[in-house]
């Protein structure tokens, strides 16, 4: 996703972490930030979207939970975690509305959740 001048890039490993990446202007690749998931678990899916210049990144893992977090320009934050599902969720999709943004969550439960996801200032 890009915010400013900063394309974010997430992945997700079989080692049950997630890379968030990012490249500047001049197309160098660094590694921002890793986010290792408890207990040995996955993340079947990530997504990665841009509100209002911040970035949120989207969790998907086999606990049947969405953890949500907030990429900053030095490091990433864990906001909440998201519960609703009743197994692996599986795949993550956002899509910008004027007052924030709606995640969609496929899930191996057989169920679609939307979520609406708002930024709120301190």
């Amino acid at each position: 996703v890009l915010c400013g001048d900063v394309t974010y890039i997430v992945s997700s490993g079989a080692d049950s972490t997630v890379k968030v990446n990012c490249s500047t202007i001049s197309n160098q690749i660094t590694e921002h930030s890793t986010i290792t998931i408890p207990k040995q678990g996955f993340a079947h899916c990530v997504s990665i979207t841009s509100i209002h210049d911040a970035v949120i990144l989207a969790m998907g893992t086999d606990d049947s939970s969405i953890s949500l977090y907030h990429v900053s320009d030095k490091d990433t934050i864990f906001l909440t975690k998201l519960m609703g599902h009743e197994d692996w969720v599986r795949g993550l999709d956002f899509r910008s509305t004027d007052a924030g943004c709606i995640l969609a969550s496929g899930c191996q439960d057989h169920y679609i959740r939307l979520w609406r996801i708002a930024l709120v200032q301190d």
